[in-house]
């Protein structure tokens, strides 16, 4: 029988994820084999990151989730079935009002999830199929404290002295978010014991969040109330093969995946407004790749370890809105850009069960190393091309993950009791010479970080007592 631990999944995977963007999991054979009717009741708590200057905190970002899941099992005589369902209550947090920053912001989103799952057996072979949708709102009021500005004299006259009329200092975004989860799945018995499980799962996203904001330009049909639109879509496929039997010492799996991303800027006008761009722009961004792993079981001790490859391409044509005008000529600057390149991961990692009675623990270590060559091209063209900057920088980083898993669990009769803790540790190491900075290197005194841990609680009942 297939290990039910391992389903190799990429390099992003092991990073840290958002509470509302749980999978479905496949479901073995082995978990149709007792009958039992089941309710859960859990609550997750993601700390993702804080951050403290001087003993006061100015940066907080947290996610939660409150689940209500029902499972129904029964194996039959000839057929047998397994139907889960849940109802969940996401959402994410983030705060930086105590940060003496340039920009001060309050980002909450919140909403509503479903998900349904069935799978069916005859003893040999498993089929299954499962759908999850989810609904959310997001709100985020925005303060600047401060604008940009350059050495650059004609920076500060063609761009920069133009932001804080365009835009004020007082920014609102809302919106929708979206997403439609589905998995079909099977396991299959073949010669000499050994079975294959296939699953492909598809997953889209959709968002359309508004920016809102006063333009007190030096153009009088431009100003008043304005939104910007950013009308968003991701696509996800993934394929999942494992091949397994229980005398084999080593279990492989293949995984496949795809990603695609588009985002439209609409510039939402007033009728009749001839002296601005409806359309800013767009943005996209794929990614193709795979993963091979291998697992073995030793008694209570598991072992895994994988490495895969993905391809990385992004392009963007973008222009700001009109932001006024200088003498007879509009202000108004656009960027065209590609990035593409490759990027390779290895993992490694290391579960083992302790206790087999009513207290159970299954500590799991993992690392993961991602490796980032990429390469940034374009143009910056300033005044509808009267000035133009290249870009053409390389973008190589070393990427690495470290993960604590520590779930336990109180068995009793007809209920379980558990709690689990998930730690991950990024760190990131550039070996590029170019000058893109992902954050200012600068020092802060008593600057205190830290986040990437993860909670669950959860209770569950069983309506009849277990054989």
């Amino acid at each position: 029988m297939l290990p039910s631990g391992v389903l190799s999944q990429g390099l992003f995977s092991i990073l840290p994820y958002s509470l509302d963007d749980h999978e479905i999991k496949r479901i073995h054979r082995s978990d149709l084999e007792q009958p039992y009717t089941s309710i859960e009741l859990g609550y997750d708590y993601a700390d993702y990151y804080r951050r403290s200057v001087v003993g006061k905190q100015t940066d907080t970002f947290y996610g939660y989730r409150s689940s209500l899941e029902m499972n129904r099992v029964d194996p039959g005589s000839g057929y047998g079935y397994g139907l889960f369902a849940g109802i969940y209550g996401p959402g994410t947090f983030y705060s930086n009002e105590g940060a003496h920053v340039a920009l001060n912001s309050e980002y909450e989103q919140a909403g509503s999830e479903i998900w349904v799952q069935l799978a069916i057996t005859n003893g040999g072979s498993l089929w299954g199929a499962g759908i999850r949708t989810s609904s959310q709102d997001l709100v985020a009021p925005v303060a600047i404290n401060s604008f940009p500005t350059s050495e650059d004299e004609a920076m500060n006259l063609y761009l920069l002295d133009w932001l804080e009329p365009s835009f004020g200092s007082e920014l609102s975004l809302d919106g929708d978010l979206r997403r439609l989860q589905t998995v079909v799945y099977g396991t299959y018995p073949g010669s000499s014991g050994s079975e294959t499980a296939v699953s492909y799962r598809y997953s889209r996203k959709t968002f359309d969040p508004a920016l809102s904001y006063v333009n007190n330009s030096n153009i009088n049909e431009l100003q008043g109330s304005r939104r910007i639109i950013f009308d968003g879509e991701t696509v996800d496929h993934v394929l999942e093969i494992e091949v397994g039997a229980d005398h084999w010492e080593y279990h492989p799996g293949l995984n496949f995946f795809s990603t695609r991303f588009r985002m439209d800027l609409d510039n939402r006008l007033p009728e009749m407004i001839r002296d601005d761009f409806a359309d800013l722009g767009w943005f996209g961004l794929s990614r193709l790749g795979g993963r091979f792993s291998l697992s073995r079981s030793l008694g209570s001790l598991e072992l895994g370890a994988g490495a895969g490859m993905s391809r990385w391409a992004a392009a963007t044509e973008l222009t700001t809105p009109v932001l006024g005008r200088y003498i007879l000529l509009p202000v108004a600057h656009a960027l065209e850009a590609e990035l593409a390149g490759w990027s390779r991961s290895l993992s490694m990692d290391v579960g083992y069960l302790v206790g087999s009675g009513r207290i159970r623990c299954k500590p799991r270590l993992s690392y993961a190393h991602g490796y980032f060559d990429l390469r940034l091209a374009g143009v910056a063209a300033l005044e509808f091309n009267i000035r133009s900057v290249p870009i053409d920088y390389p973008l190589q980083f070393h990427l690495h993950v470290l993960e604590l898993r520590a779930p336990l669990e109180y068995v009793m009769d007809r209920s379980i009791l558990a709690y689990s803790y998930h730690q991950v540790i990024p760190w990131l190491k550039r070996v590029d010479d170019s000058p893109l900075k992902f954050k200012d290197p600068g020092v802060v005194p008593d600057d205190e970080e830290r986040g990437g841990g993860y909670h669950e609680v959860s209770v569950t009942y069983f309506f009849r007592e277990r054989d």
